[in-house]
């Protein structure tokens, strides 16, 4: 996932079911403006694979969030 960061900010990413439940929360940590990829795993917080499908994101730096849709294909 590709994102930009107007200023430093600490990030977290929240993957979502399509239902709206929280499936991972990752502190991805501190990173500086510009713009930044991240790989996500396709874990849940327990650490299972993650099937197939349409997922929801939020990413989260200080008071600015982002969400987007994910299509997910193993």
């Amino acid at each position: 996932m590709l994102f930009f960061l107007p200023t430093t900010a600490d990030i977290t990413l929240e993957i979502f079911a399509i239902n709206g439940q929280l499936l991972s929360s990752v502190a991805v940590g501190r990173h500086a403006s510009g713009y930044h990829l991240y790989e996500w795993n396709a874990t849940d917080d327990r650490g299972s694979s993650l099937p197939s499908g349409v997922y929801l994101c939020r990413l989260r730096a200080g008071e600015h969030h982002d969400f987007r849709k994910l299509i997910f294909i193993r």
